[in-house]
């Protein structure tokens, strides 16, 4: 491929997938922990079965970037062409694990979420479509959620000669109520036990089978081997502000002790907020995806 090319391919692939037992038909508006109107899970087939997905491609001299619209629009692959090396944590297998909201997570590549961590829609088909301009190529996918109506679509995109891939987010609120909302960008990276951690210094709350509060440079693990379980460690990034947030993941504790999911951190920047009710975004690639919508 040219330095000055850059290309935009859809395809479809099988995919082993470890498919879910749904809790119930009809789902309920009284599970505490479920996020109505979608099912929850109870279990995780043991073996997998080959499933279909789409897939969309951007790729230039330097990188390809591999995204799946089936997938609530994650990144599944981020290839650094220089070295021929997978940048992201990229399971062969797809094993939904139970975590809530849904016990349907699946760790590995740059997931998503919108309105609240680990989106209901995280794993789910969602809306998608490819753009181009005379310099970029531009991938967006979005939806409406079904529980509060809100709209979100999340937009990468590639130059001819970029050596990183831009993502943008857009959230809108067609309604005239507030909600509460949350939005992260979580990307599993692989991992060694020697993988160090550099966090910014100062209090982290970190949450495991406890919740405490330490001084990352006093106490805070400095390598994966420093931490026996999964761990979630969320530090303020900016003083006074809460809306850049870091997190660790230990993929290996017992809410998640299968092997083929084991044991890789990743590192997420999250925001959040009162509500969604700004005014509209303007006419973006992004909103004619929501707007094109259910």
């Amino acid at each position: 491929m040219g330095g000055n090319a850059v290309t935009g391919t859809e395809f479809q692939d099988h995919v082993l997938t470890h498919e879910l037992t749904p809790a119930g038909p009809v789902p309920t508006a009284f599970d505490p922990d479920g996020v109505y109107p979608y099912v929850s899970y109870v279990e995780t087939s043991p073996r997998p079965v080959r499933r279909q997905y789409r897939f969309v491609a951007l790729e230039n001299a330097r990188l390809r970037v591999v995204i799946c619209p089936d997938l609530g629009g994650r990144i599944t692959s981020l290839i650094h062409k220089g070295s021929g090396k997978e940048v992201l944590y990229a399971p062969d297998v797809i094993k939904p694990v139970r975590i809530l909201p849904r016990f349907s997570f699946v760790a590995g590549g740059i997931a998503v979420s919108f309105p609240i961590s680990h989106s209901p829609t995280q794993n789910e088909p969602v809306l998608s479509r490819i753009d181009r301009t005379t310099s970029r190529i531009y991938v967006t996918c979005g939806e409406r959620e079904l529980h509060f109506g809100m709209q979100w679509s999340v937009e990468y995109s590639l130059g001819p000669g970029d050596d990183f891939l831009t993502q943008r987010a857009v959230f809108h609120n067609p309604g005239r109520s507030a909600y509460p909302w949350m939005s992260w960008s979580n990307a599993a990276l692989p991992s060694a036990p020697d993988t160090e951690f550099h966090f910014p210094n100062g209090e982290v709350l970190c949450h495991s089978s406890s919740l405490r509060t330490i001084d990352w440079r006093r106490a805070g693990p400095k390598r994966e081997s420093d931490i026996k379980e999964m761990t979630l460690s969320r530090c303020r990034c900016l003083a006074g502000t809460r809306n850049e947030v870091m997190e660790l993941w230990r993929r290996g504790g017992p809410c998640m002790g299968d092997a083929s999911v084991r044991g890789d951190p990743g590192r997420a920047a999250q925001g959040s907020g009162d509500k969604v009710d700004a005014p509209a975004p303007r006419d973006t690639i992004a909103r004619r995806v929501l707007d094109s919508g259910r």
